[in-house]
């Protein structure tokens, strides 16, 4: 199985990726549904090559239900659960509707459901867009300069009630590998791989 980091509508670089590839795939938001025009191909490739995704804040939530290989929030495969969005923090200088999403995080009752799910199945490992709380300051080196998102304060409500071996997100634009209280979290960067 191969994870993709963000590639925010980067739709070449995505393709050759998946077609270099002999198995599976799943990127892991900010695709660009909606934010950017899809080549006309690019689901049936997708379809071809078994590649799927999940959202992220980049892109928009009623499309990208609209696609196949779009995989819900809070689906569980086996021994991985997965959830999308997060909070822009440039929310500011985006349009509504067009470039910034009102539901761009799940909601509350939303991430209550998760959390049950993410109780009863104890996932060895999470697919996230975002992570939780804790992780920031070790990614960027010091606290964050912004408030934290609802959907952080979510995951580090799970991550305290249960730790996963394995949690990959991206969001953060940057790579990083580091193992706290027992779970290796990983950051992929813009189009980063990694094999599981």
């Amino acid at each position: 199985m191969m994870i993709i980091g963000d590639i925010h509508g980067k739709y070449e670089e995505y393709l050759s990726k998946i077609q270099s590839y002999d198995g599976p795939s799943i990127q892991i938001g900010d695709f660009g549904i909606g934010l950017r025009a899809t080549p006309p191909d690019l689901f049936d490739q997708m379809k071809e090559y078994d590649a799927r995704f999940f959202r992220g804040n980049h892109d928009n939530p009623k499309f990208c239900k609209m696609v196949p290989q779009y995989i819900p929030d809070g689906h569980v495969e086996g021994d991985m659960m997965m959830v999308g969005g997060a909070f822009s923090i440039d929310w500011m200088y985006r349009v509504i509707g067009h470039s910034w999403w009102l539901d761009e995080e799940l909601s509350i009752p939303e991430f209550e459901e998760v959390t049950k799910t993410f109780e009863t199945t104890k996932p060895k490992i999470m697919l996230t867009h975002d992570c939780p709380v804790d992780v920031i300051p070790y990614i960027h080196n010091h606290n964050s300069l912004f408030p934290s998102s609802r959907t952080q304060l979510a995951f580090q409500a799970m991550w305290e009630l249960y730790r996963p071996q394995l949690w990959i997100f991206g969001h953060h634009h940057k790579s990083f590998d580091m193992t706290l209280d027992g779970t290796r979290f990983i950051c992929l960067n813009e189009l980063e791989t990694l094999f599981l």
